[in-house]
């Protein structure tokens, strides 16, 4: 078993060892890509390092295909059942299970059908007579009915045997499982809870054996929310992709992911597909909303897509999509085109400024000064209004529409956005724009202020902040402001690395620099 697999699931397990130990059966239950079969598969290899004797393991695995064939699910499990055990079966019960398991005719009547679930009992407590039986249904969901059916009635009459079980459902988020009726009485249901971030971040990290961008991993935490398979795939798509992760939903996604989780939705008509469209692309969705981006009756749109499980309408209006994949999915299914055109819409409809330039940006993804313009004063907003991620983000984003032949506008906004990720504590991001500011060689106080960022990033780790600082001074040469800023660093570095009669002299050096005036619309660090 890969250790990988195990991230945030060792306490799970071992309660589920525990309980197995104590009880009749464990089913684990959850949604697809939560890491039900993980589980079963590690419950599995622990009973048969540590805990249980050895014994006769019945186990199947049915799949979506195999719900609509007859006892395909008690063929698979009875595979390792030795032909002995059915000899010993009365001629009725004997003749019906062989029929069952395709080596007769088909149980075609009430009668053969009880004879089956008669046969299977007596075979299991020949095999509990011999030593401990473990059943294993990985997939209880998938069961085809005569076989579900023919477990319910062997597990309501188990309880004196040395019988256990270990089995997975999937079930929607928050749902309970159905079928427990298949385990024997007194099996605990365990739910599997959605990873923490930092768990899907160990678990992106290892599985990929790569590091995503900061931004990536945290578009793949929230699109994920917990489930380690969306998480792995999101991860994977990204590192092929390669492209930046912008506002909203806009992670690419595996298109077998997408298939998976948008099968049903479409087959709806385009009017809905539309409406499900503008709603992802929308970061706080409502009817109203949704009215005003034009769209002509969304709640009649969102009602045929209720009946996919894919996004739902609250009492108040307010539209949510059931999973975030599910958002990440209908955006990533649409061409490119469509999700332009969603978000002209949306630029229209909202009134708020972040979401506004958000939304214009989007629509209109290529370099353009008036758009950059537009980024950087919803930045500006946003970092007034105690928003320091979202500011960097728009900054960025602004620098990135910031049109070729204006390097120094490029420059001055890939600093702000700096200084908006410092002030976010997103100090790698800030770092690496600094630093592409000194590559591109700015202007002399464009560098000073980038060398003043990686500065503030270095915090109290300073010791080797001596050139930095000096060639801040060779550039701010006649900038009192500039000077006043890197000698104050001066002092803070020979303070830290106890050269106190340097940081005495650069504090004092600092202060006088300082005592000048600065214009207002000419300054380092606002």
């Amino acid at each position: 078993m890969d250790v990988r697999s195990l991230t945030g699931r060792r306490e799970l397990l071992g309660t589920a060892r525990a309980e197995l130990t104590a009880r009749t059966g464990v089913l684990f239950h959850g949604p697809p890509g939560i890491g039900k079969s993980l589980l079963v598969a590690a419950l599995m290899t622990s009973l048969a390092a540590h805990d249980r004797p050895a014994g006769t393991v019945l186990h199947c695995s049915p799949v979506q295909e195999d719900a609509r064939l007859p006892f395909v699910g008690l063929i698979d499990l009875f595979a390792r059942v030795p032909e002995s055990c059915l000899e010993t079966l009365a001629p009725v019960p004997r003749a019906a299970l062989r029929a069952a398991l395709l080596r007769g005719r088909e149980p075609a009547d009430d009668h053969s059908r009880l004879a089956v679930r008669v046969a299977v009992l007596e075979v299991l407590r020949t095999l509990a007579a011999t030593g401990p039986v473990l059943l294993v249904v990985d997939g209880l969901q998938w069961l085809d009915e005569p076989s579900t059916e023919v477990l319910a009635f062997a597990a309501r009459r188990v309880e004196d045997l040395d019988i256990r079980m270990v089995a997975a459902e999937r079930v929607a988020d928050g749902e309970q499982p159905e079928r427990l009726r298949c385990c024997p009485p007194g099996t605990v249901a365990l739910p599997v809870p959605p990873l923490a971030d930092s768990e899907v971040a160990h678990l992106v990290r290892t599985g990929l054996g790569a590091d995503l961008p900061p931004a990536v991993l945290r578009a793949v935490q929230d699109a994920a929310a917990g489930n380690p398979w969306y998480a792995l795939e999101l991860g994977r798509e990204a590192l092929r992709d390669g492209a930046p992760v912008v506002f909203g939903p806009a992670l690419p996604v595996p298109r077998r992911l997408r298939t998976l989780l948008l099968d049903q939705v479409r087959t709806l008509p385009e009017t809905a597909r539309r409406t499900l469209l503008v709603t992802s692309a929308a970061a706080h969705p409502s009817l109203t909303l949704l009215r005003a981006a034009g769209l002509h009756d969304p709640a009649a749109d969102l009602a045929e897509a209720d009946g996919t499980g894919v996004a739902t309408v609250d009492v108040g209006g307010t539209v949510r999509f059931r999973h975030p994949m599910l958002r990440a999915a209908v955006y990533a299914d649409a061409p490119e085109h469509s999700r332009r055109q969603a978000h002209a819409l949306l630029a229209r409809a909202v009134t708020e400024p972040v979401e506004q330039a958000r939304h214009l940006a989007l629509a209109h993804p290529h370099e353009d000064e008036t758009t950059a313009h537009t980024l950087m004063s919803a930045a500006a907003y946003a970092r007034r209004h105690g928003a320091p991620d979202t500011a960097f983000e728009l900054a960025e984003f602004a620098a990135r529409r910031t049109p070729g032949d204006r390097p120094v506008e490029r420059a001055e906004r890939l600093l702000a956005a700096a200084e908006y990720a410092c002030d976010a504590g997103q100090l790698e991001e800030a770092g690496q724009l600094a630093e592409t500011v000194l590559a591109e060689a700015g202007s002399a106080r464009q560098r000073v202020r980038a060398r003043l960022i990686l500065l503030r990033n270095a915090g109290q780790a300073l010791e080797g902040a001596h050139e930095l600082i000096e060639e801040g001074l060779r550039d701010a040469d006649g900038d009192p402001e500039a000077e006043a800023w890197l000698y104050h660093w001066a002092a803070l570095r020979g303070l830290l690395c106890g050269e106190l009669e340097e940081a005495a002299r650069y504090a004092r050096r600092a202060a006088r620099l300082a005592a000048r005036p600065f214009p207002s619309d000419h300054r380092i660090v606002g």
